[in-house]
């Protein structure tokens, strides 16, 4: 199961992050990404895997509100949006193919 972590304050680093999941599982994978807005703010938030869907949940329960350097932030589990948040299929092909238009095939 994956979780995701938003309203990180602008500090917070990755090992941060870790550390902060760090009690309810050794072996999680830790991602800290920005989003940068047209107007020069950004937002920071993480998504964390885990091997057990039973510690996730404990680790969501617990952490949700929790303040981390002066922001609390929200522990929600993580979804793919479709659209441009969804992630590329592995075919094996990543090549984009072209649709020929109708009439020239």
């Amino acid at each position: 199961m994956e979780l995701f972590v938003g309203t990180l304050p602008p500090d917070v680093t990755r090992n941060a992050l870790r550390t902060l999941f760090q009690p309810y599982c050794r072996h999680t994978t830790v991602r800290l990404e920005v989003k940068r807005f047209t107007d020069g703010s950004e937002a920071r938030f993480g998504v964390v895997a885990f091997d057990s869907d039973r510690l996730a949940r404990q680790a969501m329960r617990q952490l949700d509100g929790k303040v981390v350097n002066g922001s609390p932030v929200r522990v929600r589990r993580f979804s793919y949006r479709g659209g441009r948040g969804t992630p590329p299929r592995d075919n094996g092909d990543r090549r984009r193919r072209e649709t020929p238009p109708e009439g020239d095939q």
